[in-house]
């Protein structure tokens, strides 16, 4: 899903101007960050012309140019380390001498990572992440791209890694261990985050409740604010109210510097990124392990998805079971998902298989979504390019071998493992209950109506053929009122889709406008949709009886102006609602 970023502070550019004694140690008041990136509307553009350069690498920055104003952090280790005295150390999920390179060391921490109910939702879990400081943290509220950027990117710089992500065209920008620059320096929408921001690392606390803490930081916000004037990115179990991503990864982070890093990068980038292959490469279906992501294309200039893959394991008889984390948009804690829902992930088109994408027009395999693996920045001819580790060349796939390419869906639905038909069917039971409440905290949310006529479908053809039952007895069983009010809408033709900031207060005041419609016998609930500029009923009933209601907005591009919602009918559940059983 596309994003159009808010990324407030909550303070006024004036009053961020703050004193040394208020920063605990930060710079002087005269080096203020006025947070210029307060007007950002887009993610920048991700290069689609990979070329020749697919397989070899990206070439970046100059390897000693002069980022005294900007870096981020100090390399001071190389992905590919293995014997060196920093390499040789125990660290958060593995022994001392483990002889394992940080790449596969980052695999082994994603995998260490503790699987933990969500604060925010009881219908799924999510995971905490652990630091090398031993400080344990709740997952933040996320999109997709932005939980596998952060956890990348904050392992890189934990360790002192090189790092790097390519962006933007014109000028094309790179997101790093050296800052936010363009090939002529600084870029001129960041900050110069080390004059601003101190790196703490050095000294870290000897108790955790000394953390030191950067008010600037606490202040940013990555999100924009709900209809109820909280901002979407709050931790309110974990943080102070009013707080968001920035005071995450000031918790996160020891060396503010990164912290800042962070915001831009997750400001900027996003799954059509990670899909450039500037960034990741193609990777083989057999090559899959922990730490790769997957990711989603669903036409040239629409929606994508990205998960990233959190445990991997041999089953026996040559396959593989695997789980999968995302977050989402709205913002929200990281989902993980179960073996056969990470399995239906990685076997469908939309990362990078067979068929026509959205537009009907362009195949799947044409978008650069699918298997993925993170590219290393290492030095090179005195550059810093974005290449493989070594060995893994022969787990490429150029980003031009579509026929390859497209056959990965299909191999992993032979290597990954399959549950028993009851097993499966529960889960799937399961999968469309969290759909729902994605949609109680979220109703315009357009992705969550599809996903759940998706999984919808998945459970019909199996109940079809594991249990003998129709469509029709399917639905009289699983269906209830929300799937008909929430129903799928044209995401390219229905503006309801592009407001992120609905809630939950709203899904509760649709519930009691239903309620009163049905009280004289079984009406066909309204769709929740813009229809002649309005929600309707549901809005109508909202104001008369001055109930919880928001205002709609643009929270992300729109590429509809028309004032009605488009119903996609392909998706509608099969049976009108007064015919289920209980209605």
């Amino acid at each position: 899903m596309m994003r159009k970023f808010t990324f407030a502070t909550g303070l006024s550019f004036g009053s961020l101007a703050l004193s040394a004694v208020a920063l605990l140690g930060c710079a002087s008041p005269d080096d203020e960050d006025p947070d210029d990136t307060a007007a950002v509307e887009e993610a920048l553009p991700a290069n689609t012309t990979p070329g020749k350069e697919d397989g070899i690498g990206r070439r970046g920055l100059p390897v000693n140019g002069d980022y005294s104003d900007t870096e981020a952090w100090a390399v001071k280790n190389r992905w590919e380390d293995r014997t060196t005295v920093a390499a040789k150390k125990a660290g958060m999920a593995w022994p001392a001498n483990s002889g394992l390179s940080w790449d596969e060391k980052f695999a082994k921490w994603m995998g260490s990572l503790e699987f933990v109910p969500s604060e925010t939702s009881g219908y799924y879990q999510t995971i905490r992440i652990t630091t090398p400081w031993g400080k344990v943290l709740p997952s933040p509220k996320v999109d997709c791209a932005d939980g596998a950027l952060l956890l990348r990117a904050t392992f890189a710089a934990w360790y002192n890694l090189p790092f790097m992500i390519t962006a933007g065209g014109n000028p094309t920008v790179y997101f790093g261990h050296f800052g936010a620059r363009t090939v002529n320096g600084p870029w001129a929408s960041a900050v110069k985050i080390a004059r601003i921001y101190k790196d703490f690392s050095a000294t870290p606390p000897a108790n955790l409740a000394n953390w030191p803490r950067d008010s600037r930081l606490r202040n940013m916000h990555l999100h924009g604010q709900t209809s109820s004037g909280s901002y979407q990115d709050e931790l309110p179990f974990y943080l102070k109210p009013g707080e968001g991503t920035g005071a995450y990864l000031d918790e996160l982070h020891l060396n503010k510097r990164a912290a800042r890093l962070m915001m831009y990068l997750m400001a900027y980038t996003g799954s059509a990124n990670l899909a450039d292959s500037a960034n990741t490469f193609n990777l083989q279906a057999s090559a899959l392990r922990t730490g790769d992501t997957l990711v989603y294309r669903r036409a040239p200039n629409g929606s994508g998805h990205t998960m990233l893959m959190l445990r991997v394991k041999d089953v026996g008889a040559g396959r593989r079971e695997a789980q999968n984390v995302f977050g989402n948009e709205p913002p929200a804690q990281l989902y993980v998902e179960s073996p056969s829902a990470t399995k239906r992930n990685l076997t469908s088109n939309q990362g990078g298989g067979e068929g026509l994408s959205q537009d009907n027009l362009t195949p799947y395999v044409k978008l650069g979504g699918g298997l993925k693996r993170w590219r290393v920045a290492k030095a090179i001819n005195g550059y810093w390019t974005n290449t493989w580790m070594d060995g893994d060349e022969a787990n490429w796939i150029d980003s031009t071998d579509f026929t390859r390419l497209a056959k990965r869906p299909a191999q992993f639905e032979t290597m990954l493992g399959t549950p028993s038909p009851t097993v499966l069917r529960d889960e799937l039971v399961a999968q469309i209950e969290l759909k729902r409440e994605h949609l109680r905290n979220n109703p315009s949310s357009c992705s969550a109506r599809a996903g759940r006529e998706q999984l919808f479908d998945q459970l019909i053809s199996l109940s079809a053929t594991s249990f003998g039952q129709s469509a029709e007895q399917v639905e009289r069983k699983y269906r209830n009122v929300e799937d008909y009010i929430y129903a799928p809408l044209d995401y390219p033709k229905s503006r309801t889709c592009c407001w992120n900031s609905s809630s939950r207060a709203m899904h509760e005041t649709i519930m009691k406008q239903l309620a009163a419609a049905q009280a004289n016998g079984c009406q066909p609930p309204d769709v929740f949709k813009q229809t002649a500029g309005t929600f309707g009923a549901y809005q109508a009933y909202a104001t008369t009886n001055m109930l919880p209601w928001g205002t709609w907005r643009a929270d992300e591009e729109c590429a509809s102006d028309s004032p009605d919602d488009v119903e996609d009918t392909s998706l509608a559940p099969l049976l009108p609602y007064c015919q289920l059983a209980t209605p």
